[in-house]
């Protein structure tokens, strides 16, 4: 959690400073560089989104997060590293999903969008499957995941309601898998793997933009650039496997909706999002047996997460009554 302090903050002092400087009628030269704030309440779940008509201030957006299929971390080594072929880990991710968000405007047209978001999770079991020299060996293993992002994003309305997207999403999911099922004699209570994909998602897309009433998009990219770092230990002998790596072959697909109106001097909505993130990468492994020297290997890591998040959203205004 203390990793998304600062973009939120950020963003919290973004929206009072512009909304207020905009409110009160401050000289250009106070306000520069402060886009005044026109679209917060009609901003998407997950979606940037610019309403000239809904006010400055700030969206808070509480949903549901879940898998609608698990969450795989595929690594397959050939030849083999130290007799392990493959480790595979399915493991279903959901929780409480929380975001603050603000939005702004540079120039007559130009929207720009900021958030933050963070998972409460769940945390349930995970099912590993390991490929030991022929031997497959089933097992199960807790996890705790951590599952935080910040996006940034500008907003051009190109023909009537058709609105323009392009951004780029800091992305961060990292597992830690413990409390394994002991299935033989040289495991340990002890043994932990740790899995952090790092992801920095450039995206584009295009939105059907009703007002507040009505929004509907879909974004993404061909290509996502990122970092994974692995680490694993096991055994009565100490084995250690650490390998980094960075994302090859990798995509990102969302759709977002959302209907809401306005209530009470702010904006209530209901969203619906759908995400879809795909990564391959070439990790450069060394693994180490009790105090020896450190042998090296490759493994083939894959990732595939594809979620969806049903929620509500509150916009509230910062207009000065002055």
């Amino acid at each position: 959690m203390r990793y998304l302090i600062v973009p939120l903050v950020g963003i919290f002092l973004f929206a009072i400073a512009a909304g207020l400087a905009g409110a009160q009628g401050l000289p250009s030269s106070v306000g520069a560089g402060l886009p005044s704030l026109s679209g917060l309440s009609g901003s998407g779940g997950c979606s940037p989104v610019r309403d000239p008509e809904a006010g400055r201030g700030l969206a808070v957006n509480v949903g549901y997060l879940s898998t609608n299929r698990s969450a795989v971390f595929d690594l397959t080594a050939d030849p083999a590293v130290g007799n392990v072929r493959q480790v595979r880990h399915a493991f279903p991710v959901d929780g409480l999903w929380l975001a603050l968000s603000a939005n702004g405007q540079v120039g007559d047209k130009l929207g720009i969008f900021a958030r933050g978001s963070w998972l409460v999770p769940s945390n349930r079991p995970s099912d590993r499957t390991l490929l030991f020299g022929t031997t497959l060996e089933p097992g199960t293993w807790q996890t705790n995941v951590q599952w935080y992002n910040a996006d940034v994003a500008g907003l051009y309305p190109a023909y009537g309601a058709l609105t323009v997207i392009g951004g780029f999403r800091f992305d961060s999911f990292e597992t830690k898998f413990h409390d394994r099922e002991l299935v033989d004699v040289d495991d340990l209570a002890t043994d932990v793997t740790n899995v952090t994909v790092t992801s920095y998602i450039p995206y584009v897309g295009l939105m059907v933009n009703q007002g507040p009433a009505l929004k509907v998009g879909l974004i993404g990219f061909p290509y996502v650039p990122g970092n994974v770092k692995y680490d694993h230990t096991w055994g009565t002998a100490v084995i250690r496997h650490e390998a980094t790596g960075t994302l090859g072959s990798s995509y990102f697909l969302e759709a977002f909706a959302e209907y809401g109106q306005r209530l009470m001097g702010g904006y209530f909505g209901i969203f619906g999002i759908w995400t879809y993130l795909h990564g391959i990468s070439e990790l450069d492994v060394s693994r180490t047996v009790g105090i020896a020297v450190s042998t090296s290997g490759v493994y083939k890591f894959t990732a595939d997460r594809q979620n969806w998040i049903l929620g509500g959203k509150f916009g509230l205004n910062f207009t000065s009554p002055i």
